[in-house]
């Protein structure tokens, strides 16, 4: 099973690797990226916690990227980050967060 601790060290290299600037131009890597911490925040509360709990040494760690110019990628990985924050979670899961049972498929 994976620990807490290797799922933040997991999210952390993925979100990093997101606004890696060797991967600038391979934009399908960041689309399956994008994707991933996307299903991944609206799958279960707990998903967005972990995420959060992450982000600080990410953001750290980011500074040190450097972009074109004199720019990190910290403010970008923090403006995503926010926008997956603010995601809301699927209907079932929703559901199952608040201890109700989901209505079978129609």
């Amino acid at each position: 099973a994976i620990t807490n601790e290797d799922a933040r060290r997991i999210l952390d290299q993925l979100l990093r690797l997101y606004r890696d600037p060797a991967f600038e131009d391979i934009a399908h890597i960041q689309q399956i990226l994008g994707t991933f911490f996307e299903a991944y925040c609206k799958r279960a509360a707990g998903n967005k916690r972990r995420l959060a709990q992450t982000l600080p040494n990410t953001l750290r760690r980011a500074l040190a990227i450097p972009l074109k110019g004199r720019k990190t990628a910290a403010p970008g990985l923090a403006k995503f980050a926010t926008e997956l924050l603010q995601l809301p979670l699927g209907q079932q899961h929703q559901d199952q967060e608040q201890g109700q049972r989901p209505e079978p498929d129609q």
